[in-house]
């Protein structure tokens, strides 16, 4: 059930997330209600892409306005037109990747299970540079103002020159013994870098130099036992209006200033997925694949949907006015922002969907564990 993995000279103890002891991985899984249809979903275009399988990883989708980036655990990397599906380039990287895609300023990143960034270009998958970093990278990296930012599952950080992998900071902090199975993305806005740490810590940076802004603690460990005192920040924080939104791992969901790191508002939530932020409610899956709609102003509860119920669901996407998530039978499920009903549903294959849906404007791109790769359009 826990898996110790040494990358180079640091031990590590990771929980998978499927493979939890939690009880709340153990339940049966809610069966699907039936529902009226409100809006029609078409199949676009579809590919297999190779994929994760048992490894447990959560290869998310890269994308930019015209592109889908996709990579599978061999190390095979593609690009294919958002609306055509039509294939771009592919490139084999001969190496293990442990990642997702991350997409912005014409760069291509993964990072390879021997603890390597891999940096490729866009426009037709050169290999643009690599860096070895001496441990492993699960969640996205951060790319933006000339900088890429690397948190590992050790919680050491690494901003790296775009342009060709050079270090120009870190920043180390001592990881609890018991971590969750994923990575935190960290979030750039403006000259600041927010990253959430494995003990339920979110700290806010200089991008340019590494200083420490602030740290505020989302939520403070609890209990005897070391799994009972897992309170990670995997998700990627958001950040809306000088606010920064983020949940924890058997913690809380909170409202942070990003200038001064006060608190704002707090309520317990428990979640490793992620959060997506609409006008003025957020959504949030939590581990129970309960799906939740906050006011983002005072953090009350707009509605709650728990007929997905230990299905193990996605993060949450937003399209138009509907909540996406994939579930770990291969289903999408569009809910209604505004009250959290059932609009639609789609089933790509039986294979678990980890990676969050990835929308572009109408389009809902998919991906599951065995490399099935489907996109979407909402027909009104």
């Amino acid at each position: 059930m826990f898996k110790v993995i040494r990358p180079f000279s640091i031990l590590t103890i990771i929980i998978s997330l499927v493979a939890c002891t939690s009880s709340d991985n153990l339940e049966k899984p809610a069966p699907l209600v039936n529902f009226k249809s409100q809006i029609q979903v078409e199949k676009m275009w579809s590919h297999s892409v190779g994929g994760s399988d048992k490894k447990y990883l959560n290869l998310q989708i890269g994308h930019d306005h015209n592109a889908i980036y996709t990579v599978d655990y061999s190390g095979v990397i593609y690009a294919f037109n958002a609306r055509t599906g039509l294939q771009l380039w592919e490139r084999n990287l001969n190496t293990n990747i442990i990642s997702g895609v991350s997409v912005a300023d014409k760069l291509a990143i993964v990072a390879s299970e021997n603890g390597k960034v891999i940096a490729l270009n866009t426009t037709d998958g050169t290999v643009l540079w690599q860096k070895n970093i001496g441990n492993q990278v699960l969640g996205l990296v951060a790319i933006g103002h000339g900088v890429v930012v690397v948190k590992t599952v050790a919680d050491t950080v690494f901003a790296l020159q775009a342009t060709n992998g050079q270090q120009l900071w870190t920043f180390s902090e001592v990881a609890p013994s018991l971590i969750l199975r994923a990575g935190s993305q960290p979030k750039i806005i403006g000259n600041k870098v927010v990253i959430g740490f494995a003990d339920g810590k979110l700290r806010a940076f200089s991008l340019r130099n590494g200083n420490l802004i602030w740290q505020q603690l989302i939520a403070k460990p609890q209990g005897g036992f070391a799994i009972q005192r897992m309170v990670d920040i995997t998700v990627e924080p958001q950040i809306r209006g000088g606010i920064v939104y983020v949940v924890t791992y058997q913690g809380n969901i909170a409202a942070i200033e990003l200038n001064s790191g006060q608190m704002i508002w707090h309520h317990q939530l428990s979640s490793y997925t992620g959060i997506a932020l609409a006008t003025a409610n957020l959504f949030v899956t939590d581990t129970k694949s309960h799906v939740y709609s906050f006011s983002m102003e005072d953090g009350s509860v707009a509605w709650k949907q728990t007929q997905l119920q230990a299905r193990t669901i996605t993060a949450p996407a937003l399209s138009a006015k509907y909540v996406i998530v994939g579930d770990a039978e291969g289903y999408i499920h569009w809910l209604s922002q505004n009250r959290g009903i059932f609009i639609a549903r789609q089933h790509l294959s039986g294979a678990p969907i980890r990676s969050t849906p990835v929308v572009i404007g109408n389009n809902i791109y998919v991906l599951d564990t065995h490399g099935n790769l489907a996109a979407y359009t909402m027909v009104q």
